[in-house]
């Protein structure tokens, strides 16, 4: 899995570089191929296509790494990684493959040699076919090995059994050994072993009965009979598997003969009777029952045996014939007897014994008895600790026992009890302690809670021994252990605190977990500790640590208490002997409630053997001496532990509570003091008013602590404030700090006062005395005077005064007006002026800006003045001016005329108002008309209000409406000028007029001269036909138009379109793009513009009236004198003439009706497969001639919302000379049919008695259309003729085409015809709508198109060559030999090209060499069937004989064989067609080197060589042989008499190396022969030489 993920990363690595995308194998065309190569590539992807790297590569990328691109170094790390693992793999492979072969060595070496020794003792064991022995192989797999590469294990499907193993004997005593008298007496032999096994036995099961000691006596039997009935090894066990097979295998000679030699050797090995099973064995019983197992005793000898059954020894087995085969006694080979084994324990023991089968041979045979039970086994320890107890005190804990074997009941008795154990009790009580359950009972795999209590009287250890009883006879030996001791908690030293446990005091933390670093101070123990603090302060806390230890191994609760002295007595009394003891025996139980003293922690749990620290604290608030007691508190202790620890220097106190430990506290408390440099304050030079000024001293702490201290500051009012800086803070003892004295004056004046400075933990403040002069302020103004100018009388001005201060002290300041007396009359002397804030604050060296307003009752003019006061006492004063008047306003014409107004319409004037005066002023228009044509008008004037400056002409808008129509003379508005005493006054009159309304109508381009809406005649289905309304205004009042229909109004479309969404909305050309987005139809925004704009239609014609109307404005506001066209857009889907009107209603106005007329023409069914109206054309293709009937199913759908029937007539097309038709009919020319009516008469003409009409009589009708073609059923017929299709439905129309062979005439050509389908309505139609129909309306078409044509098949083959293939003639040679015939299989895949079913057979043209097999196809009538484009697997054998081959080889003169047959496929209708099959095979041509050989003159003895070199140019190897004439075979010799010489494509050579070695003085001249063995060509070698016994040619070894 690793290596995968790591090809995957190299894969994704190799995705991101750059590079041409690897190409993929696409899925094959043909459905029957079996190739899967398309599959692997889409899943592998480019890891598939990608170039494999070799070894080579890798190393020299490795290498090369080191380069700029950091991918290219990450690619080679990862491929380097998988390189390493790949090859540590593979050597993990090899590994594992040479383990394999060795461990395969080793199993058939062992094989063998077991082989080996049975044919040792037995000669025939290969003859008499004994099964294969068991395959040795496992036993030499390392299945460790094969587990780690997932392979399969031997014992996964073969486990080993473990045979079981005798012990080793062990050496025993000489008195273990059986004597001479008792090997005699004994029935069985018995071993030293097993005598020493049977005496520990008895010594374990002394106090059980002695029945069970009886039992336990005969357990030997158990260990012989084990020994004895395993083999040794695992050889025995095979050896005992031959025997055992030969036996059987002796079974089918004759059994009225038996040898006795082989009869005694049978009984010595007890092979007469095998018992079954081999062993009986008990389990599972219970004391006092009977259970019952049976046993079979089967013979197994050639001959009848009889048999004897001796009884157990012991009395809880018994034997009892079950089922015996005959009365005589005798049991056949191969039968058997059965006896039922009885077995009855006593107790729970294991038991043993055998019985013993005797033949009359005086063989035996013993089969042991067994009843061996799961003895339990508890997880109980053998000794139960308590651990420590106070004495007195009860601890009891809980033990879990679980049972590990077999089921049993288990009870706790005491050893040497003198009474007996109440088994009614649930507990068991021995010495100090108890122990429940008594008994229990435990299944295997059950666990119980046994309960221990301990309650010890005495101190020290407690020991109990207590048994555990089984209910199998087995004790187990437990040992209850305690040990009880007294409280011993003692003081080890006390100390100074250190800061780690001050602060943890401090942050009452756990002072448990602070650890002493002064070890040595725990060493000693101190009976009397007293604690006595050195002095301090009040609110000063000293600590003091106290080390305990509880010596004990019990845990204490414990808790301080403080108590109060009743006498004191003086320190130094103390140290004096016995101080201590007199102070604790005046202890008082009076606790301390407001003690001085504190500890932590106050109260816990004191461990075993643990060692406290204690934090004790001093702190108190007064001054004084304090003296407490502390006692440390020990609670829940038992009276016994009580007494035994107040022996040891333990306290009880009056109160009854136990003190283990008591100190003693002394602390003392001294008063806080401070001294100041200077003691006065004293700054008589003066402070400004308003300034901060600092002053220096300092302060010293005499005391022995930390003084914390506090300045109160003197705060007043009036003079100043003055504090300390910094107010608070601390002074070490012996220190000098130093403080700054702030004052901040606020009026004139000298400050004499003393400042307090405050003490924590002290009552008395400590006094300053101070003496400091404040300076005055200094306050001015920014403006000389306030000047409010000229306003109105009634109304307001407000002015800014600004005031700035020039000290540096907050100020508060106020402000005053002062009348100045005149004797003018023009000047007014009451007061006007008013203060938005007359009173303040003025911060240091800052600005104030305040508001002055002025408001005077009366006309005249103002003189004042303005004072500034601070501190009672005015420090600046400033002029206020203003003058006040009253407004004159006027209109500039009073008189407005309007000559032409329409009702309800607005006219617009302007009227100018003017100011003759310097003061601005407000006016307001009222909104109540005075005048006599109030009534009928509206006058609006804008603004209604507003402001009009000194001097100004404003201009105003002026709004009028009249509400009825005539002359109304005048209207007058009120005009309210503010400071004005009248009114201004405004009169309009006006002549009004009413509404009027023009309509025209127009197609878009030219207007109609009548008042009609005509659409036309040849509008078509689902297509929009628009004309054009325009209503003009001719008046100037707006009014509301509202148009509709009748009859056919639209339906509400759901949506309104867009602009681009609308049909038939001019759009600009595009480009038409080669590719487009898939529609999704889901989604509104991807349709096209076909599919909404047949949404929009189908949404307006939902109502299904056939048409509609849709107005594109359906409701508008006319304008004054506006001109509004609306669209009026006429939408079907269904033909017909429809009328309607057009209402058009104007508020105001008798409403106009305009006549509609709108004419359809058009189909409204749809063939579904072209989603075309009106036509299509049906091609049947070309198929050939009987066949079966083609059927064409064409599904049509009703667009309209009417049921339509249609009747179906089908035409042949011919070419004559004829142009019209004359068609005749009376009364309806198509009638409805009834169910189970034929569709027409015989001539197809329709019957008179079918017509629906009864309100008039049937007419006679000539008509005349145009000649296409002749009225016929024959190729083609048309089911079903007369069809219905309901409103938005669809329909099925059969169209069958079955050429027979009066079409035989047109093979090869096309055949066209066409179907006609008329239309008929059967709903009573109105008069707003008349739809033709029959032969008044145009028919559906369908234009139908077949041929006729042979059949054909196509044979197609994975070759390159087809159907022609080339082999070379040494197919022939197989392992350097000729084979007689050669046999070669090649498939193809047969497939029907055409259009029809084909029914065929295959015929060979004559019985050669090649036969053809169909692999599966589907029959009938003993012809193959094919559908259209559907293929067969043929298989195609040629078979060729070598003597067929070499005959057609030696008529062609020894050069290529070819061999062609047809193949030929007929078919159902008598065609027939051939395929041809040719085999070229190409001979090998051999080529010698040299034909004539000349060794010349050979010395005796001697050896010369020639070499003659073959070669071969052909494609085919050949085979050869050389033949030497065998009286020179002792002359002659070669290296190799045959052999293949390759094709020219390998090498094509080889060469012969021909000895020649002269034996006598001779000329020899011969011919040797070359066979040429596929093809029979001979080459003859012409062989020349002389011997010599010459000394001369003895130098001649060799010779080419």
């Amino acid at each position: 899995q690793s290596l995968w993920k790591h090809i995957e990363q190299m894969a994704r690595y190799a995705r991101k570089g750059d590079g041409e995308p690897l190409l993929r194998i696409e899925r094959p065309s043909s459905p029957s191929s079996q190739s899967t190569a398309h599959v692997i590539s889409s899943c592998f992807n480019d890891m598939l296509a990608s170039k494999p790297l070799d070894a080579k590569e890798i190393n020299n990328m490795i290498v090369s790494r080191t380069g700029e691109s950091g991918y290219h170094n990450r690619y080679v790390e990862s491929l380097k990684e998988v390189n390493d693992k790949y090859e540590h793999q593979i050597e993990n492979l090899k590994a594992l493959e040479q383990q394999l072969l060795q461990a395969k060595a080793k199993a058939l070496a062992a094989e063998e040699k077991i082989i080996a020794t049975r044919a040792e003792t037995f000669s025939h064991i290969e003859k008499i076919g004994l099964p294969q022995e068991q395959c040795l192989l496992s036993q030499f797999l390392n299945e460790d090995i094969l587990a780690q590469y997932d392979l399969l294990i031997p014992s996964q499907y073969h486990p080993k059994i473990h045979l079981p193993q005798s012990p080793p004997k062990k050496t025993y005593h000489n008195y273990l050994k059986p004597t001479v008298t008792f090997s005699m007496h004994a029935t069985f032999p018995i071993e030293a072993e097993q005598l020493a096994c049977a005496n520990d036995n008895i010594q374990s099961r002394l106090e059980l009965r002695k029945d069970c000691i009886a039992e336990t006596e005969n357990r030997p039997i158990k260990s012989q009979g084990r020994v004895g009935s395993v083999p040794s090894d695992r050889s025995s066990n095979r050896r005992i598997s031959t025997a055992t097979s030969t036996n059987q295998l002796k079974t089918l000679k004759t059994s009225s003969f038996t040898d006795p030699t082989n009869a005694n050797s049978q009984s010595d090995r007890c092979s007469f009777f095998v018992a079954e099973p081999h062993e009986i064995l008990f389990t599972n019983y219970q004391a006092g029952k009977t259970y019952e197992l049976p046993l079979t005793l089967r013979n197994v000898s050639t001959t009848s045996q009889q048999l004897r059954i001796l009884p157990p020894h012991t009395s809880c087995f018994s034997i009892c014939i079950d089922h015996f085969p005959n009365v005589e006694g005798f049991i056949a080979p191969g039968m058997h007897c059965c006896y039922k084994v009885r077995f009855t324990p006593e107790s729970l023991a294991d038991y043993a014994d055998h019985i013993k089968v005797v033949m009359h041979t005086g063989a035996s045979l013993s089969v042991p008895l067994k009843g061996m039970r799961p003895a339990p086994v508890l997880s109980l320890s053998c000794v139960l600790d308590c651990g420590f107890c106070l004495t007195g005190s009860v601890k009891t804990i809980s033990i879990e026992c679980s049972n590990n074997g077999g089921v049993g009941n288990f009870l706790f008795h005491i050893p040497k009890a003198e009474c007996a154990v109440d088994n009614e009790s649930s507990s068991l009580q021995i010495g100090a302690f108890i122990i429940s359950p008594l008994k229990f009972h435990l299944s295997p795999g059950d666990t119980t809670k046994i309960q221990l209590s301990f309650s010890p009287v005495h101190e020290g250890e407690h020991l109990e021994d207590l048994n555990l009883v089984y209910d199998n006879c087995y004790v187990q030996c437990i040992q209850l252990r305690g040990i009880a001791e007294h409280v011993d908690i003692r003081c080890l030293s006390t100390r100074l605190s250190l800061a780690h446990e001050i602060a943890a005091f401090k942050a009452e933390e756990n002072i448990n977990n602070i650890v002493s670093e002064h070890s040595s101070e725990t060493e000693g123990t101190l009976e009397h500790p007293v604690i006595i603090y050195d002095p301090t302060n009040p609110g000063q806390p000293i600590f003091k640590t106290v080390i305990m230890q509880n010596s004990s191994n019990v845990d204490a609760q414990f808790q301080w208490r403080l108590y109060r002295p009743l006498t004191e007595l003086p320190p130094s009394s103390l140290s004096q002997p016995g101080g201590s003891e007199l102070l604790l025996a005046v202890s008082s139980t009076i606790e301390s409630k407001c003690s001085a003293f504190s500890v932590k922690p106050q109260h816990g749990t004191f461990k075993a053997g643990e060692t406290k620290i204690f934090v004790f604290c001093f702190l108190s608030d007064k001054a004084g001496k304090y003296e407490d007691l502390a006692h440390l508190l020990v609670f829940n202790i038992p009276e016994l532990c009580l007494k035994a620890s107040l022996k040891n220097g333990a306290l009880l106190l009056s109160n009854g509570q136990f003190s283990a430990v008591s100190i003693q506290l002394h602390g003392c408390n001294e008063h806080y003091c401070l001294e100041f440099t200077p003691p006065v304050i004293s700054i008589l030079e003066g402070v400004p008013f308003g300034a901060e000024v600092r002053k220096h001293f300092k302060i010293f702490n005499p005391n022995n602590s930390i003084v914390e201290y506090s300045w109160n500051s003197y705060a007043d009012n009036v003079m100043g404030i003055v504090t300390v800086d910094p107010p608070t803070g601390s002074i070490v003892p012996g220190s000098v700090i130093y403080c700054e004295l702030v004052i901040r004056g606020m009026q004139e004046g000298l400050i004499l006062a003393n400042l307090l400075c405050s003490i924590k933990h002290s009552d008395n403040p400590l006094q300053l005395h101070m003496e400091i002069y404040i300076q005055p302020a200094v306050v001015c103004a920014d403006v000389p005077s306030l000047d409010f100018g000229l306003f109105p009388l009634g109304y307001s001005r407000a002015l800014q005064l600004p005031i700035r201060s020039e000290t540096k002290a907050t100020l508060q300041y106020e402000l005053r007006q002062k009348l100045i007396p005149s004797q003018d009359k023009d000047y007014m002397d009451c007061p006007c002026l008013s203060f938005v804030a007359p009173r303040g604050e003025l911060q240091p060296y800052g600005n104030v800006s305040v508001t002055v307003e002025c408001k005077p009752e009366v006309i005249g003019r103002l003189r004042s003045q303005l004072e500034i006061v601070v501190g009672n006492k005015a420090v600046r004063c400033v002029e206020v001016r203003a003058e006040v008047q009253r407004p004159i306003v006027h209109l500039q014409n009073c008189w407005i005329h309007e000559p032409r107004a329409y009702v309800q319409t607005k006219v617009v004037k302007q009227v100018i108002i003017v100011n003759e005066t310097f003061i601005p002023t407000q006016f307001t228009w009222s909104s109540q008309l005075l005048g006599q044509s109030s009534k009928y008008c509206e006058l609006q004037i804008s603004p209604p209000t507003g402001r009009i400056g000194s001097h100004e002409s404003l201009s105003l808008s002026l709004t009028a409406k009249w509400s009825a129509e005539g002359v109304h003379p005048e209207a007058v508005a009120t005009c309210i000028v503010q400071g004005m005493e009248n009114p201004l006054f405004l009169c309009i009159s006006a002549e009004v007029f009413g509404i009027s309304v023009h309509y025209s109508v127009n197609d878009g381009t030219t207007e109609s001269k009548s008042l009609c809406l005509n659409f036309g005649s040849n509008n078509s289905l689902r297509k929009a036909s628009t004309m054009f309304l325009k209503v003009t205004n001719t008046s100037a009042i707006q009014a509301s138009l509202s148009l509709h229909v009748i009859h056919f109004p639209a339906s509400k479309p759901p949506t309104p379109p867009s602009a681009q969404q609308m049909p038939d909305c001019p759009t600009p050309r595009r480009n038409k793009q080669l590719l487009h987005r898939t529609v999704n139809i889901s989604d509104s925004a991807s349709r096209s513009k076909d599919q909404i704009s047949s949404d929009y239609i189908s949404a307006l014609l939902r109502e299904g009236r056939g048409a509609c109307f849709f107005i594109d404005t359906a409701s508008a506001e006319l304008l004054p004198f506006e001109s509004k066209t609306i669209a009026i857009t006429a939408y079907s889907d269904m033909w017909g003439e429809y009328k309607d009107e057009l209402i058009c209603e104007v508020k105001g106005l008798a409403s106009v009706s305009i006549p509609i007329k709108y004419e359809v023409i058009g189909c409204p069914i749809l063939f579904q497969t072209t989603a075309s109206a009106g036509q299509t054309i049906l091609r049947f293709g070309f198929h050939t001639v009987d066949n079966s009937p083609i059927h064409r199913v064409i599904k049509l759908k009703n667009s309209s919302p009417f049921e339509i029937r249609i009747d179906w007539e089908m035409f042949n097309s011919i070419q004559d000379d004829k142009m019209l038709d004359l068609v005749h009919f009376c009364g309806n020319p198509f009638p409805r049919q009834q169910i189970g009516q034929h569709v027409g008469t015989e001539e197809g003409k329709p019957s008179m008695s079918d017509d629906n009409s009864t309100d008039c009589q049937p007419s006679f009708r000539v008509i005349l259309k145009p000649h296409e073609g002749i009225r016929a059923d024959d190729p083609f017929r048309i089911y079903p003729q007369q069809m219905l299709l309901p409103a938005h439905g669809q329909g099925v129309v059969d169209i069958a085409f079955h050429p027979t062979m009066a079409t035989l005439h047109a093979l090869g050509q096309e055949i066209v015809s066409y179907a006609l389908g008329y239309f008929s309505i059967d709903q009573q139609t109105s008069n707003i709508a008349h739809r033709p129909t029959g032969y008044d309306t145009e028919p559906l078409r369908i234009n139908i198109n077949a041929g006729i044509t042979h059949p054909m098949l196509s044979l197609e083959s994975d070759d390159e060559d087809g159907l022609h293939f080339i082999y070379p003639a040494s197919v022939f040679i197989q392992e350097k030999q000729l084979v007689k015939r050669i046999e070669k299989t090649h498939h193809f895949v047969l497939k029907n090209s055409g259009m029809s079913v084909i029914s065929f057979k295959i015929e060979n043209e004559s019985k050669g060499h090649f036969s053809v097999t169909v692999v599966s196809c589907k029959q009938e009538n003993n012809l193959l069937c094919l559908k259209p484009n559907e293929s067969i697997a043929v298989t195609v054998l040629f078979s060729l004989s070598f003597v067929d081959f070499k005959d057609r080889c030696r008529c062609n003169e020894f050069k290529e064989v070819c061999f062609a047959e047809r193949i030929k496929a007929v078919f159902s209708n008598g065609f027939k067609q051939a395929f041809e099959l040719s085999v070229k095979l190409d001979v090998p041509k051999l080529v010698l080197s040299s034909t004539n050989l000349e060794f010349g003159t050979v010395f005796l003895g001697r050896t010369c060589e020639s070499v003659v070199l073959l070669s071969n140019n052909t494609l085919s190897d050949a085979l050869w042989s050389l033949c030497i004439p065998s009286e020179f075979q002792s002359v002659l010799s070669a290296n190799s008499n045959n052999g293949i010489v390759v094709s020219k494509q390998k090498s094509g050579n080889e060469s012969i190396h021909l000895r020649f070695s002269p034996s006598s003085e001779n000329i020899y001249k011969f011919v040797a022969f070359l066979h040429n063995e596929i093809t029979g060509e001979i080459h003859q070698i012409n062989i020349s030489g002389t011997g010599s016994a010459n000394e001369k040619f003895s130098d001649t070894w060799q010779c080419t």
